[in-house]
């Protein structure tokens, strides 16, 4: 049994889901023998912690509930401080001990690498990719030129920033005209579907930008795929890697919307919190074997290219006769526990093994040299400052 620290919420437009996906994780951990310490980041960045009525669903009808009845805490970067709790007097030391940290955060301000690097400052085992791979997998930009470095076909695309936009709007709209008059638009580093819009029209096409622009300083336009479905994979591991079923999500219109993941029928089903779960899919995905094992395989390459460690899920889009990259979620909702129980993995166990994962990672960055000792000081000393 380990103290495993939940981090979740957050300052994003994600910040419901996180609740929803930690709630799973939460409960999970327990099933699984660990013990849960939640702390809830509101949504204006302070953070709460509290004891078993953080893992009531109910509890979060009302936002205000782990505001009043949680303890305020920070995770100070200082290795030697660990968790601080507010009293009387100010910030000081929390009984509890941590063994893991267990940020499960979408979107900005926790999955964009931000988290991670605090976590990592504070020297404890972190579950889940670190700063570079999550920073990666949350620019939608970046992680396409990653992928099509390796070899792995991208869709084209036009990246438009916030700057540019305004001062270059007619050359930006005649670079996107190149793509077709049909795009997709979306926020750069956003994710759950939220501020994507398809557009068919140049007055449609502005429109799409600068609704995206409001979520993001960075927009993607990319060209529409004829025929595409949607091909899922989520993977695990440290490297070597393992990976699941697929999955071929289906939506109720032009795009796979956040109503699509979250808001559906299937929700209702039970009294449980499904998340991602109760969203409409086929596993496997509907596609031929060779598909499979190329989704498979160019999954693997990305996430060893970026340093993947712990899980993801990997978006892909078939139109009957090309497989492309479409992006990578390094915390997905759900943890994406729906396909790794089609192969044969527990919830439980899903999370139990994250978390030995993380332990893992931390004892190999032990053993790596993190000083150097010169005498450079000394001689500097001597010479004094100049200017």
């Amino acid at each position: 049994m380990r103290n495993v620290l939940v981090l979740y919420g957050g300052v994003s437009t994600e910040h419901e889901v996180s609740i929803v996906t930690a709630l799973q994780v939460m409960h999970a951990l327990k099933g699984a023998g660990h013990k849960v310490l939640p702390i809830y980041v509101s949504k204006s960045g302070e953070w709460y912690m509290g004891g078993d009525k953080f893992l009531e669903p109910s509890f979060y009808q009302n936002l205000n509930n782990p505001v009043k009845d949680g303890k305020r805490v920070v995770l100070p970067p200082d290795r030697e401080l660990k968790l601080l709790g507010k009293g009387m007097m100010g910030f000081g030391g929390v009984a509890e001990e941590i063994g893991v940290v267990f940020p499960v955060f979408h979107g900005k301000n926790g999955e964009d690498g931000t988290m991670q690097g605090l976590v990592e400052l504070t020297g404890l085992p972190l579950v889940g990719c670190g700063v570079g791979a999550s920073a990666l997998g949350m620019d939608k930009y970046l992680a396409k030129r990653v992928a099509k470095d390796l070899g792995i076909e991208v869709v084209e695309d036009v990246l438009v920033s916030e700057e540019e936009w305004g001062v270059n709007k007619k050359g930006l709209l005649s670079e996107i005209d190149k793509l077709g008059s049909d795009v997709f638009v979306k926020p750069n580093s956003l994710g759950s579907s939220i501020g994507i819009t398809r557009a068919k029209s140049k007055s449609e096409l502005v429109n799409a930008i600068e609704v995206a622009l409001a979520y993001d300083s960075r927009v993607l336009v990319e060209k529409a795929v004829k025929n595409m479905v949607e091909v899922n994979i989520s993977i695990k591991g440290n490297d070597p890697y393992q990976v699941s079923i697929t999955e071929q999500p289906l939506t109720s219109g032009e795009v796979l919307s956040f109503e699509d993941k979250y808001i559906k029928p299937g929700a209702k089903k039970s009294g449980k919190t499904q998340g991602m779960a109760a969203a409409d899919r086929l596993m496997p995905a509907r596609v031929d074997k060779k598909t499979i094992k190329q989704v498979e395989e160019m999954a693997i390459r990305f996430f060893r290219a970026i340093g993947g460690k712990g899980i993801a899920r990997v978006d892909f889009m078939y139109d009957g006769k090309r497989l492309y990259f479409n992006e990578i979620n390094t915390m997905p909702g759900s943890l994406a526990f729906y396909l790794w129980e089609k192969t044969g993995v527990k919830f439980d166990k899903l999370v139990d093994e994250l978390v030995e994962l993380a332990v893992s990672d931390w004892q190999k960055k032990q053993e790596k040299v993190t000083t150097f000792e010169s005498n450079i000081l000394s001689g500097f000393a001597k010479g004094g400052v100049k200017s």
